[in-house]
């Protein structure tokens, strides 16, 4: 296990695999990605060192934390070239049985391997135009986040973006997210989310300066009451994203 790992939030994930591509409803985490793709392609667009470009093919993509694919198989299906690293062999199982069924085109747009940010680094320093940890360092313990964050930023080449989305440390967060969701309509399994663990904008936004990165923009999210949408706020309340480019 690498230093930022929590082993109870690793084996807490792999008791609800079902939950990642739910057949009936898409799941909150399929919701985000209607903010989520934008949000990062936006980001893409404004780096100089690729030619602000509006799409996003053959961009290479590290994905940390990817979970069971959801986000890893959006940014591929627009033809980025996605690497998702998980800590769960059985959750990444369950990302690669999902893939099974795509397109060969798709498959070959996308990579998974069961490793930590810290090993993968290792090996891959300055590697990718785009690091994206999408709903992980909520889960992290408070003391390992700012390691996190560097080791997320070293695998990005100089002039790449660093995108984090996350949950804010607020009681709307909390009364939304581990009172509503986990003991009300009992949408997330009980024990998901922690408010220790959650992660205000300015202590996000100064990780990032300190490992060498210029924070240029953050936006907040939100689902609707029922969960059946995703949209952009005018706050950063509840979730948020932010994006940063890692200086030359």
């Amino acid at each position: 296990m690498s230093r930022t790992t929590d082993e109870k939030e690793v084996e807490h994930f792999k008791n609800w695999i079902s939950v990642w591509w739910p057949e009936d409803r898409p799941n909150g985490l399929q919701l985000m990605n209607n903010v989520r793709i934008p949000f990062i392609k936006d980001a893409i667009a404004s780096i100089e060192r690729l030619g602000n470009k509006e799409s996003i093919e053959g961009i290479n993509i590290l994905d940390v934390g990817c979970g069971g694919g959801i986000l890893t198989e959006a940014l591929a299906q627009l033809g980025a070239k996605v690497v998702g690293i998980d800590l769960s062999v059985e959750i990444l199982n369950e990302a690669k049985r999902h893939l099974e069924s795509k397109s060969v085109e798709l498959k070959q747009n996308i990579t998974y391997k069961v490793e930590s940010i810290e090993s993968h680094q290792e090996r891959n320093s300055e590697k990718y135009d785009v690091v994206v940890s999408s709903e992980v360092i909520e889960h992290i313990d408070s003391d390992s986040i700012e390691h996190f964050i560097q080791s997320c930023v070293d695998v990005v080449r100089p002039g790449g973006s660093v995108i984090f989305t996350t949950v804010n440390k607020t009681f709307r967060a909390w009364w939304n997210l581990v009172v509503g969701a986990e003991y009300w309509s009992k949408r997330i399994p009980k024990g998901t989310h922690h408010y220790g663990k959650f992660v205000p904008p300015s202590v996000l936004i100064g990780y990032l300066e300190r490992s060498g990165c210029t924070v240029v923009s953050s936006r907040g999210f939100a689902f609707d009451f029922n969960v059946t949408r995703c949209d952009f706020t005018a706050d950063l309340d509840y979730f948020y994203a932010v994006f940063a480019v890692k200086r030359e």
